[in-house]
């Protein structure tokens, strides 16, 4: 695994992107201090603060045997892994977002690109780590940092660690076990079952399947599947 680290970049996604020509081939772990420019999944953009969020992508060459979904899905696994690791009761949230209680603690975006026609991945993660009250105030989605469940600051150096260490062996636990990747995935997810849905959907969530897709009983009676790209 090589590490790359940065003071201040665009996105550790972009950079990625920009540079994949560049990439060696193997997994490569890219790291700022700063992004000036972080997004989320439908092009949402990701709110950071320098030293006190964490913002990290692992890219490589596509393994054998696993799909951007198995990617999408082993990543909320191993970023729960380490929430837990902490005694903190998390839950990934459908499809891939970590929230500790009604708040988001972390969110992943993963991207496919293209290398001389070979398949590559990126995945980017951005957690709340160091944030104070005044710093999660300023969000307009209800937020939590680590700092503020546990009660003390948590080393930046620490979280990183621990995140690049559970994601390496989750990737190759994931490769040998593409199947129970979808299946932990689905058991993680399965506390929505009889929320209510998303935000623009009107209905409740009934089920959720191991292809990534979320089963929405509509008031009109109409059960509908969601798939996270929408």
């Amino acid at each position: 695994m090589r590490l790359l680290s940065f003071d201040r970049i665009d996105s550790t996604n972009n950079w990625a992107k920009k540079h994949l020509s560049q990439l060696l081939l193997e997994t490569t772990c890219i790291i700022a201090r700063e992004q000036t420019a972080g997004r989320g999944r439908c092009g949402r953009s990701w709110i950071g603060f320098p030293d006190r969020t964490l913002a990290l992508s692992f890219v490589e060459p596509v393994r054998a045997g696993l799909s951007l979904l198995h990617y999408l899905q082993v990543s909320a696994l191993f970023l729960h892994d380490v929430v837990s690791s902490f005694g903190i009761s998390a839950r990934v949230r459908w499809p891939n977002d970590i929230w500790v209680g009604d708040r988001k603690l972390a969110g992943i975006l993963v991207e496919g690109v293209f290398r001389e026609g070979a398949p590559w991945v990126i995945v980017g993660i951005g957690m709340n780590v160091d944030l104070t009250e005044e710093m999660v105030a300023s969000f307009s989605r209800p937020v939590i940092s680590l700092r503020q469940i546990l009660g003390y600051r948590v080393s930046m150096d620490e979280i990183q660690q621990a995140v690049i260490e559970r994601g390496l062996k989750r990737l190759s636990w994931a490769q040998e076990n593409p199947v129970l990747v979808s299946r932990e995935w689905v058991q993680a997810c399965r506390w929505m079952v009889g929320s209510p849905a998303l935000p623009h959907k009107n209905g409740v969530i009934e089920g959720i399947s191991e292809d990534g897709a979320l089963f929405v009983r509509m008031c009109s009676g109409q059960l509908v599947s969601v798939y996270h790209g929408e």
